[in-house]
């Protein structure tokens, strides 16, 4: 599972211009594109996300990213900005709850959780420029609605 979705990340990611900046291609191994890319600080990625939220398409994901998540600023007091894709909060999100709540169901099938309704309370969230920006939790909520 984990070969198949880097496979399938490298693949979206080789045309975007963070991809061809640092010789990404379909083909890499793991090994190969953490020699290429190596580890990325916020600071060195920064100028992407400015970009991204600028509504700039194809800079470090393909399209025009939409979502962004804001960190709470505990590291260096001010918050900063995680570029989230629609397919990332489908495969985080939405199928990881799902996954949560099959492994619930299996482990207690006497369980009542599904027979009734669900609050959802998701944090905070703005509009700007076109994008949705705030906590994660809003951010997948919402991501529906961009």
């Amino acid at each position: 599972m984990q070969a198949e979705m880097f496979r399938q990340l490298i693949a979206r990611g080789a045309d975007t211009e963070f991809g061809r900046r640092h010789g990404v291609a379909k083909h890499l191994t793991p090994e190969a594109f953490a020699a290429r890319v190596g580890v990325q600080d916020y600071e060195s990625f920064k100028p992407y996300i400015e970009r991204m939220l600028a509504g700039e398409k194809n800079v470090a994901a393909p399209g025009r990213v939409t979502l962004f998540a804001r960190s709470s600023g505990t590291t260096s007091d001010r918050s900063k900005f995680i570029p989230v894709t629609r397919e990332s909060v489908w495969w985080n999100h939405t199928l990881g709850m799902r996954d949560v709540a099959a492994v619930y169901a299996s482990a207690k099938p006497q369980t009542k959780i599904f027979d009734g309704k669900t609050l959802t309370l998701g944090g905070s969230y703005v509009r700007e420029n076109g994008a949705l920006i705030g906590d994660l939790s809003a951010v997948a909520d919402q991501s529906d609605s961009v």
